[in-house]
């Protein structure tokens, strides 16, 4: 495990403190994080994602992702979460809410 493994989780805006586990926003600022968890979970993952090129392994392609992540949040069409590992402080695993429509009623 490297430094940039173990990075303290960010928690911005609403968070969540279970056992063993912390759910906290997303942000450009768990870019090192993020990256840790794609490359750890890249095998492991790929079975069950869409084919991914080499730069979504990649510390631009992480802040590109988080950064469209947080303009979609931004305009209440997706809500992403990070799961962070309370002893080892790694993200452990990604919730994503996409396509979000707002009722008319909200308008």
């Amino acid at each position: 495990m490297t430094p940039k493994d173990k990075v303290a989780p960010r928690i911005i805006g609403v968070s969540f403190d279970g056992t063993g586990f912390v759910l906290a926003l997303a942000s450009m600022a768990d870019d090192d994080a993020v990256l840790a968890f794609r490359l750890r979970n890249r095998q492991f993952l790929a079975p069950f994602e869409p084919l991914r090129d080499d730069g979504y392994y990649t510390l631009d392609g992480v802040t590109r992702h988080l950064a469209q992540q947080a303009q979609m949040m931004a305009e209440s069409r997706s809500v992403n979460w990070l799961i962070w590992d309370k002893d080892c402080h790694q993200v452990i695993g990604v919730i994503n809410f996409s396509n979000i429509i707002p009722m008319p009623f909200n308008a």
